[in-house]
């Protein structure tokens, strides 16, 4: 099973599912889907927080949560 935590610099996967269901509605509030495209784009030079790109805009959050978010 990979995550976003995953994602190495400059790529792209689609969400596939949550795995917390209390962090899966923040996410899908802020325009993390099932089925949409995210993109890495970078993490803090402490490795946390990690960006990414998601629907059109830029979101960040902790290594943790990006953990919760499966992808393909």
């Amino acid at each position: 099973m990979r995550t976003l935590a995953d994602l190495k610099p400059g790529e792209s996967a689609h969400i596939v599912k949550f795995t917390d269901d209390i962090l899966a509605l923040k996410f899908i509030e802020m325009g993390c889907l099932p089925g949409e495209i995210i993109v890495f784009d970078h993490s803090a030079p402490l490795g946390c927080p990690l960006a990414y790109f998601v629907g059109g805009y830029k979101l960040s959050m902790r290594k943790t949560e990006a953990r919760t978010i499966v992808v393909d």
